[in-house]
């Protein structure tokens, strides 16, 4: 991999989504979510009695809906991103001139800057908005949704990226990209077999929220949570790297 080749990959990327309808329909998206959750959050503390937990409740709806709602966000943006090129061809064209994992690693970088930059938006406005109304400023909640979240995003993404380099045209990876997605949801449940959850993102970044919001929580699942998605996400890049070399395009 040569970095100067993955920044370019990176920043042709975000150059291009940035100016996609897509990607800004999915950013207001998020807004929307992050406002609505601060609705939520207002009835619910009105049924609340004063307590931290209450002060927080804005983070936990937000972190919960995000969790639930952002693979989806992940998926819309994601799928094409190298089938698009399979299909049209300029796969061919660039491939020849960049190392290959250059070439996927600057993708899944670009993307999770991407995601990275709207959670942030999300968090900033509930912070914005926690300090502003209740006076409360506890910058390590939104810090740390934040953190966690984007590593949750990024096995996603990685998810995705794998899936899109081994389809042939966009509407294969779309559907393939939303099946693994159901499946991933129902294992993060046990299923019939406990030991499933333990494959699966969704079960990580759980725990990762239960050890930010609980506080009876045992603060080693904080790093459980992180070991889990950085495992994904290594094993994510090696798949890719893998599947990337191995093709014939």
């Amino acid at each position: 991999m040569d970095l100067h080749e993955t920044s370019i990959v990176c920043k042709d990327l975000l150059k291009n989504e940035l100016r996609n309808t897509r990607v800004l329909v999915t950013i207001a998206m998020f807004v929307i979510l992050s406002l609505l959750s601060i609705y939520s959050s207002s009835i619910i503390q009105l049924l609340m009695a004063e307590s931290e937990t209450s002060a927080n409740i804005g983070y936990i709806t937000s972190y919960l809906a995000l969790l639930l709602l952002g693979p989806v966000f992940v998926i819309a943006l994601s799928y094409d991103s190298v089938s698009r090129e399979i299909e049209s061809g300029t796969i061919r064209l660039i491939i020849p001139k960049i190392k290959r994992s250059s070439f996927i690693i600057g993708k899944f970088i670009g993307l999770n800057i991407l995601f990275s930059l709207i959670v942030g938006i999300v968090f900033m406005i509930i912070y914005l908005y926690v300090a502003i109304n209740t006076q409360t400023y506890m910058p390590l909640y939104p810090v740390l949704s934040w953190f966690l979240l984007t590593l949750y995003f990024g096995c996603f993404i990685g998810l995705c990226l794998n899936i899109s380099a081994l389809a042939d045209n966009s509407s294969t990876a779309l559907v393939l990209s939303f099946t693994a997605l159901i499946i991933l949801m129902i294992f993060s449940t046990g299923f019939k077999y406990e030991f499933l959850k333990y494959f699966t993102p969704t079960w990580y970044g759980y725990i990762g929220f239960d050890s930010i919001f609980n506080p009876k929580a045992d603060m080693l699942q904080i790093f459980k949570s992180i070991g889990g998605m950085l495992f994904f996400i290594t094993a994510s890049l090696g798949s890719l790297i893998s599947v990337m070399n191995r093709r014939d395009f």
